[in-house]
């Protein structure tokens, strides 16, 4: 395909799986050959099929299920998608720098923003309607691997900085019981 898009998150309403389905019928209808691997287990598998198939994206969309090797779903991917409504500190966001890859995600869900730096390290698309802007960023990456690697080096580089030992808990921790010391 020219772009291998991974979507893992349980299946739930909230992580708007329909909405990655929009996206990807969207760049089908652009005669873009996209695939999109879905990995999660949840509530709504069996109606989440039945779209797809309705939808003729069987070609295009692939429901997993679980699986215990995300690592190498996320290495055989060009980029991450993960549109949802809600998050926390998101998982996937500190797996995709691991592996030096990047993801699009929704501005103001989670943390996102105080990690993703839009078109350095990832994408930021509109929360509310994250489709349209979804749909350009990924027909604007076709035939842009050096670009997707490069962005992905670069949020690999913004994790080891917040999540590493030797990034940023070091300083916080040694300020922490610095803390203790004086009390």
């Amino acid at each position: 395909s020219d772009l291998t898009i991974l979507y893992v998150a349980r299946l739930d309403p909230v992580k708007r799986h329909k909405k990655a389905f929009e996206v990807i019928e969207n760049l089908v209808a652009k005669n873009i050959n996209c695939k999109l691997i879905c990995i999660g287990a949840g509530n709504i598998e069996a109606e989440l099929k039945a779209y797809v198939k309705n939808k003729n994206l069987g070609e295009h969309i692939f429901i997993l299920g679980f699986v215990t090797n995300v690592f190498d779903y996320i290495r055989a991917a060009d980029i991450l998608l993960l549109i949802s409504d809600t998050e926390a500190s998101s998982h996937m966001l500190k797996e995709a720098g691991l592996n030096r890859k990047t993801l699009v995600v929704c501005r103001d869900v989670g943390d996102f923003n105080d990690y993703i730096t839009d078109g350095q390290n990832g994408f930021l698309v509109n929360r509310e309607n994250p489709v349209p802007e979804t749909v350009a960023v990924m027909a604007k990456l076709i035939g842009k691997k050096a670009y997707l690697n490069q962005m992905g080096e670069n949020l690999h580089q913004t994790i080891q900085h917040h999540f590493s030992i030797e990034g940023n808990f070091v300083k916080l921790y040694s300020g922490l019981f610095k803390d203790l010391k004086l009390k």
